[in-house]
């Protein structure tokens, strides 16, 4: 079986290998994380998928906040400062 049919069988595993989890083992996803998982090379367009799950949350009467926390992930810059990240990187 070759990696990429293993990836289609159990996609389940291959997302949850990238959680991140909170120091009481909350587990947690950056919106980076799996973006291409999903087959999304471009943040423009899974920023739109992300808005599509809100108003899914929203629509079916589900707390937003529930679901998602808007969080700005800083980058380290080679001068040794910090900015934060579009999440194009």
């Amino acid at each position: 079986m070759t990696h990429e049919n293993r990836t289609r069988t159990h996609p389940h595993r291959q997302f949850r290998s990238h959680a991140q989890q909170t120091e009481n083992g909350v587990e947690y996803w950056l919106a980076c994380d799996p973006q291409h998982l999903l087959g999304y090379s471009d943040w423009r367009n899974f920023t739109a998928v992300i808005s599509k799950a809100r108003t899914a949350c929203e629509v079916s009467n589900h707390a937003i906040s529930d679901h998602f926390v808007d969080v700005t992930k800083m980058v380290d810059l080679a001068c040794q400062a910090a900015i934060p990240s579009t999440g194009d990187n």
